[in-house]
């Protein structure tokens, strides 16, 4: 929009502003003296507010359209993705492809005079084939990640619209002059300004400015907020100021031109086998090239006369073969093959609720020896609900939506408990059109709140009747795991502390008992109330203590010394149905699972038990505990260290790091902010996709988007589904290699040595001196490449793959049981071609003239209908005999397959001079398949009897027992 159009519109909707103006606010460029100056010149967060019509309320719901079309939208252009003719550029751009292009025009030139262009046409017909089959593969994994990171910029935020809050507006929806509630943990939605903040409010402004340290912010002196950035502490209220394109975010994102993508650790170890094999590919290449020319020479072919008759044309044939042998040996399906496999497994991923933010964590996942798993949410429904406590020193339950106390309560303390529920939180409990409640923000303070409706109390009319009041306030955190606000007015002045039971106690200098006065809380009163949490905690529940005292300056707000116990309440969260069941598969895969929560001991083991993390020898331990530890001696608990309870973010990080010194793969979850360090340094992190901050997810390589433990377990078997993937492909290719390259170069020497009696010309002829040819060969690169990389990467998980204990990180690729099925295959298919080259009757095949058309159909024939077969083998990376199990709901697989045996089909039978091959009979068709079926039965028998090799040794990671 530009500045005279935006100035115009802007004055004819009645705002005093223009998006130029307010985007001098934040301008990256300027320094903060300026910003605060253009700030002050516009009048403050009063003055910007007026310009936007705007007020604490917010902006009214029928002006947002207005402020959509004056302001911009709150969309960010993300970079464009490659076109396909850009994609078909790059799959062109690549030295192999580039010489044959060069070999195919010089031999369409020449051919042009001779009459014979039919071959360079068919190499360069080959040459667009496999640059088209190439880059749609790209394109679709290109589309993929479109796709994946539209659900992955999905933010949402806390609105106020006329007054109203609105809890989970998505951030797409923001316009300028709203008000943003904003919490630890959040992402800011757009370039704002704050009105203010509680908790000392502070942002981790790193994406922009690479500060490792939060921003401290205020009101007055520090009040811009930047898009993209997050909360790193505290809480406040933002006024809008610029959004989409027109914030500082979204002229970064104008700039950018392309996604960057990393390599991951599975495709630089496939690069390396694939740089090798191409280096064994061209000293073939160059072997077979001097090996013909030399025989070219012998038989005089450099003479002038036979040069003029056409001779030379022989070694421009030789340079096409050589070529078409390194473009068959360069397994450039390997790097293919993974970004196809990593690409469907996250789109996969998504329908088994895991959004994957990195790649590399789909393979690393695979391997993960060891679960640190949070309890609320994860293992738990996180559904939370009070069922019982003891509130000024009465019992109660609450069953059905009712509340039963052993005794009375007067409403006094009952109203009391209202405003502690209602101010010192900052949860929303959104009634749905179905009849159920949906949480929104910390779900153990929505169900306080939800008890406080329980008992009579409106918590939305409470906020609204007393926030102004409000003088102090800090928001929960995990490192204090407290929550404490302070109100002044009307002649009511109090000070609520909310948080875990062991900290808040240690604060207490007495309980209300109902009574007019509170009574001081003694050594017996102090364990009564110490046991009462205990029989709470054994019970599973979650213990959540409030108190309050009377405040008489509004200093005394500072601190949290001399309170009043007021309650302690019982949250029950049941345990997720599916859970015992996964933690017993990643038991059995070979995955230690453990437990580490802040909640109290006795709820970590009751929890514990029930989902089988917590065995038979196994140990438990509390954060102030662990914490008090040397790394030597927690080394040594490790082992058998299933439960760390009462810990804080810096404990998981501890236990996270001493894991990884001692050769763990470790996965964590978290979903708060102050898990983001142990989230980064994890091998894998995973986040929560429902109860997770931002920041957390942000630090996170995958997002569980139903928080479920189950859905790890899937993620735990979509790596390995990966990883075996690009094994099965690896097993299928370097078997062609191996067949490929030793029938090129062996015919090129057995040519060198034995010429075939050419009685046409006196020219050297090549069409009898390779079985396979240029175009033959690039149509066995197609069915290795890019088609075995599809049918193989892509073949859903199973089972099984939670029945076999993690790889090491330095373990071969190559096992010794796929040693030993590429070289028994290899074996057998280069033994029966021999005898097909040499003695082409013994198999069936009568009346062969030796090295003609028809002999070399055969023999390329029977060689892919080899590897037809031997791809079913190659999906079998262990000795189980049965290769055809679950082949039939492979859709993929059998696609691949079809369309290879039609493509072979028409190749032979229609491509005649084009393919130099020849209509073959019925019953030579039948020999030929007849053959290739062999590897099936071959296979079945190898695998059966475990010739030469046994099952894989272990060779997982030392496992903690």
């Amino acid at each position: 929009v530009s500045t005279q159009s935006t100035g115009v519109t802007a004055a004819r909707m009645g705002f005093r502003t223009t998006v130029d103006e307010l985007g001098k606010l934040h301008d990256l460029a300027t320094e903060g003296a300026d910003q605060m100056a253009v700030y002050n010149q516009l009048g403050g967060a009063a003055g910007i507010s007026q310009a936007l019509n705007t007020s604490e309320n917010g902006v009214p719901a029928s002006s947002v359209e207005e402020r959509k079309r004056d302001f911009g939208r709150n969309e960010h252009r993300e970079p464009d993705p490659k076109s396909f003719y850009e994609l078909c550029v790059d799959a062109l751009n690549d030295t192999t492809m580039i010489i044959l292009c060069i070999s195919a025009l010089v031999s369409l030139c020449t051919g042009m005079v001779t009459g014979e262009w039919y071959e360079g046409f068919a190499i360069l017909m080959a040459v667009v084939i496999v640059t088209l089959v190439t880059a749609v593969n790209e394109y679709k994994k290109e589309q993929q990640f479109q796709d994946l990171n539209k659900v992955k910029e999905k933010v949402s935020n806390t609105v106020v619209r006329d007054g109203v809050e609105l809890p989970a507006l998505p951030a797409t929806d923001i316009v300028v002059g709203d008000i943003v509630k904003l919490s630890q943990g959040d992402k800011i939605p757009a370039d704002g300004v704050l009105l203010k903040s509680f908790g000392g409010l502070c942002t981790d402004e790193a994406s922009l400015f690479g500060e490792a340290e939060p921003v401290k912010k205020d009101a007055k002196n520090v009040p811009m907020l930047y898009s993209g950035c997050n909360v790193a502490m505290g809480e406040g209220t933002m006024l809008v100021t610029s959004v989409g394109a027109h914030s500082q975010l979204g002229k970064i994102k104008l700039k950018l031109t392309e996604r960057e993508e990393e390599q991951t650790p599975l495709q630089e170890k496939l690069d390396e086998i694939a740089e090798l094999i191409g280096w064994v590919g061209l000293a073939v290449a160059v072997l077979s090239f001097v090996v013909l020319t030399i025989s070219w020479i012998s038989d005089g072919n450099y003479m002038w006369s036979e040069l003029e008759e056409g001779s030379w044309r022989g070694l421009l044939e030789f340079l096409i073969i050589a070529v078409t042998i390194v473009a068959v040996a360069v397994p450039e399906g390997l790097p293919l093959a993974v970004t196809i496999s990593l690409a469907y497994s996250m789109h996969k991923m998504m329908d088994d609720n895991n959004l994957v933010r990195k790649l590399q964590a789909c393979e690393t996942m695979g391997n993960a020896t060891t679960i640190c798993s949070d309890k609320t949410g994860t293992l738990t429904q996180n559904r939370m609900t009070v069922v019982e406590g003891i509130l000024a020193h009465t019992r109660f339950t609450v069953l059905d939506g009712q509340a039963s106390f052993d005794g009375n309560v007067s409403q006094d303390t009952i109203s009391r408990f209202h405003r502690a529920a209602a101010l010192n939180s900052s949860g929303n409990c959104e009634l749905l059109s179905n009849g159920v409640w949906n949480f929104h923000g910390n779900k153990t303070e929505c169900a306080i709140l939800m008890l406080s409706r329980v008992l009579g109390g409106d918590y939305t009319r409470t906020r609204a009747e007393m926030n102004d009041t409000i003088i102090a306030r800090t928001p929960f955190n995990s490192e204090a795991k407290v929550a404490s606000v302070a109100i002044s007015a009307n002649g009511l002045s109090e000070m609520y502390l909310t948080g875990a039971p062991e900290v808040v106690l240690a604060r207490c200098v007495a309980r209300d008992v109902g009574g007019a006065s509170p009574v001081a809380l003694d050594a017996a009163g102090r364990q009564e109330v110490l046991d009462q949490i205990t029989n709470l905690a054994k019970k599973g529940l979650r213990t959540v203590a409030l108190t309050y005292k009377g405040v008489r300056n509004p200093k005394d707000a500072d601190h949290t010394s001399g309170m009043v116990l007021l309650a302690v309440v019982g949250i029950k969260d049941p345990l997720r149905n599916d859970v015992p069941r996964a933690v017993l598969a990643c038991q059995e895969a070979g995955i230690f699972v453990r437990m580490v929560t802040g909640d109290n001991v006795h709820t970590a083991l009751h929890i514990a038990q029930e989902c089988g993390i917590l065995q038979s020898g196994g140990i438990a331990i509390e954060g102030p505990q662990f914490n008090a530890m040397p790394d030597e001696e927690i080394i040594g608990l490790l082992p058998k260290l299933q439960v760390m309870a009462r810990s804080s973010p810096a404990d998981k990080l501890r236990l996270v790091e001493l894991l990884q010194s001692q050769g763990e793969i470790v996965a964590v979850t978290g979903d708060g902010t102050n898990d983001a360090l142990a989230l980064k340094k994890a091998n894998v992190g995973l986040s929560m996709g429902k109860t997770g901050t931002q920041v957390a997810m942000d630090a996170s390589d995958i997002v569980i988007i139903d928080d479920n433990f189950a859905s790890i377990v899937k993620s735990v078997k979509w790596g390995r589904s990966v990883y075996d993937n690009i094994r099965k492909f690896i097993q299928f290719q370097l078997t062609i290699n191996v067949v490929a390259l030793t029938v090129s170069f062996a015919s090129a020497v057995y040519c060198a040595f034995v010429p075939p009696k050419d009685t046409a010309v006196s020219s050297f002829d090549t069409e009898k001196c390779t079985p396979l040819n240029a175009i033959q060969l690039l149509w066995i690169n197609l069915i290795m490449d890019s088609m075995g990389a599809l049918a193989l990467a892509t073949e859903d998980p199973d089972e099984s793959l939670l029945k076999r204990k993690p790889f090491r990180k330095d373990a071969s690729m190559v096992s010794p049981v796929m040693w030993r099925n590429i070289l028994v295959m290899a074996a057998f298919q280069l033994g029966m071609l021999a005898v097909l080259m040499v003695q082409p009757e013994r198999l069936g095949f009568e009346n062969v003239e030796f090295q003609t058309r028809r002999h070399y159909t055969i023999v390329f024939n029977v060689f892919v209908w080899l590897q037809v077969f031997n791809e079913f083998n190659s999906r079998r990376l262990d000795n189980n005999p049965d290769c055809l199990s679950g082949v039939l709901s492979s859709r993929i697989f059998m696609g691949v397959i079809v369309a290879t045996v039609v493509v072979q089909y028409c190749f032979i039978e229609f491509g005649g001079a084009f393919t130099k091959t020849e209509q073959l009979s019925s019953a030579d068709w039948v020999r030929c398949i007849g053959w290739g079926a062999l590897t099936i039965p071959l296979g079945f028998v190898v695998r059966y009897l475990k010739l030469f090799i046994g099952d894989d040794a272990p060779v997982g990671n030392k496992k903690l027992d």
